[in-house]
């Protein structure tokens, strides 16, 4: 069950929004399901998706409303965030 929701961790984290600057450089978020060729990466990375199996924009379009939809019930499930402490 555990690696199960492991898995269900790593399928909504794969967008980041995060975007920060370090050391003077910029560092924007990435999707890696920005095209098809990355989310038949990250299938097959893993095991869900054999090696030659196709993958279609329309694949692609139900990953994304996937997590989109899994992004948005883990932050129900979280609750509103804490309000911000003060120093001291």
């Amino acid at each position: 069950m555990a690696e199960d929701m492991d898995l269900v961790h790593d399928f909504a984290n794969t967008l980041d929004r995060r975007g920060f600057r370090a050391h003077g450089v910029r560092h924007a978020g990435a999707d890696a399901f920005a095209d098809t060729a990355g989310l038949a990466g990250w299938l097959r990375a893993y095991g869900l998706l054999g090696p030659g199996a196709p993958v279609t924009e329309a694949d692609r379009a139900a990953a994304v409303a996937l997590r989109a939809a899994l992004r948005a019930a883990l932050a129900r499930a979280a609750g509103p965030p804490e309000p911000p402490r003060s120093p001291g």
